[in-house]
């Protein structure tokens, strides 16, 4: 098989005059062909997206990349963490092409945020590590509307909402949909104590569903000796009835078929004498 080559990959747009020079600097920091190639591609995928958006590098803000990777994300049904931008724009940084805000200046979503990280500690009471779960969640929902950020928000939609809910409850775990949730929830009503959206839209955000984790509960000694009395051990089937009722009480097993004496799904946990 041949060796990946960087010249094969093909970038057009916005970032085609940077490619060659990344590219070489990805090798001088030590990256594989294989690897350069694969940051290439990434970057031509993005330069054709700036391409469409009507972007050039000077509009390439923290916004505008929060987009390209919901767009993909949704596209390709896969996450793609930001952190595959960075070398990227480490290198448009050092050469000083990159907007503003992404040298440090706060962009409107961190002004958002900073309000509602004072609002979760100072009317919801929460604790740091909290209010730093629901930023993140909080960012990555602003950072998926248009700009001028406030003109989205005016404009918002509870199926704007649902459509956030739903992609982002297919990719991660049920408790963690349900912070998606909560999240949601307390920003949209931050926004609408704030004036920033039209009309209150937390009641829109739909709920996620639940599911019972852990072992099931045994049931109390005393049901259990009621459940073993009722087998009537005269007869054959009774005995059976008894021997099998004992094994799931002290196994803790499931039985899911009716016995003679039991006509419904039980779940038994250790019995103490």
């Amino acid at each position: 098989m041949s060796e990946p080559r960087l010249d094969r990959v093909r970038v057009s747009g916005p970032l085609v005059s940077f490619a060659d020079g990344f590219g070489a600097e990805l090798l001088e920091r030590g990256y594989s062909l294989r690897s350069a190639r694969s940051q290439l591609e990434f970057i031509a995928q993005l330069s054709r997206w700036m391409s469409s958006e009507g972007l050039d590098v000077g509009g390439l803000s923290p916004r505008a990349l929060g987009r390209f990777l919901a767009e993909r994300r949704q596209s390709y049904a896969t996450e793609v963490s930001t952190k595959r931008l960075g070398p990227l724009l480490d290198y448009l940084g050092g050469l000083g092409v990159l907007p503003a805000a992404r040298r440090g200046e706060p962009t409107s979503v961190d002004r958002v945020l900073e309000d509602f990280r004072r609002y979760l500690f100072e009317e919801r009471g929460l604790a740091r590590g909290s209010i730093e779960l629901y930023a993140g969640v909080a960012r990555r929902f602003l950072e998926e509307r248009l700009e001028p950020l406030a003109d989205d928000l005016a404009r918002l939609s509870g199926q704007a909402v649902n459509a956030f809910v739903l992609r982002e409850s297919r990719r991660v775990k049920p408790r963690t949909a349900e912070t998606v949730v909560c999240t949601l929830r307390a920003l949209l009503r931050f926004l609408d104590v704030q004036g920033l959206v039209r009309t209150s839209l937390a009641e829109t955000v739909p709920s996620v569903p639940q599911r019972r984790e852990g072992l099931p509960r045994g049931i109390p000694v005393s049901e259990v000796t009621l459940l073993l009395d009722s087998c009537d051990r005269s007869t054959t089937v009774g005995r059976r009835d008894f021997a099998i009722l004992m094994l799931i009480t002290w196994l803790g097993l499931r039985w899911e078929r009716s016995l003679g004496c039991v006509s419904t799904s039980w779940t038994g946990g250790r019995a103490r004498s």
